[in-house]
């Protein structure tokens, strides 16, 4: 599949990027969709028939400002008659099955709040990971005074 130029900027591996719109308060929302075919989880056989679509919100770091990141992504039949396995969605390296935030973002996090050792303010980690992220994060991690650990 070619290459487009929105799609090497945006750099997220494995996708590339159907359509940008800008919304009335400043945010983009981006619809991508996967370049790969599919294959089956549990037999690797390459999937042709689509069952259904539907379109999944991810959570992303801010390309250059807010972003709504949405993947337009299919459910497929497994062709092969002896896989247990008769539908699946379409998952990816950078963000796997069950995931609801791309790679980049879990990176950033976690050297942001774990790794670096370094202060990290309420405000800085609600701004990478929004309100809701964040609030699933604060049981997992107590703040000691001015690091997370």
């Amino acid at each position: 599949m070619s290459v487009d130029a929105a799609s090497v900027l945006f750099n997220l591996p494995d996708f590339h990027i159907i359509s940008v719109a800008v919304r009335d308060f400043g945010q983009r929302r981006v619809l991508i969709c996967t370049d790969l075919p599919p294959g089956c989880p549990m037999c690797g056989v390459a999937s042709s028939r689509r069952k259904e679509q539907r379109l999944q919100r991810l959570r992303d770091i801010p390309v250059a400002g807010p972003l709504e990141l949405i993947w337009s992504k299919y459910r497929w039949f497994c062709d092969e008659a002896l896989c247990d396995q008769l539908s699946f969605f379409e998952s990816t390296a950078e963000v796997p099955r069950y995931a609801r935030s791309t790679g980049r973002l879990r990176e950033k996090v976690v050297s942001a709040v774990l790794v670096s050792g370094r202060a990290v303010g309420l405000p800085r980690v609600s701004l990478t990971l929004g309100v809701d992220g964040f609030r699933r994060l604060e049981g997992r991690f107590r703040l000691s005074q001015t690091r997370w650990v």
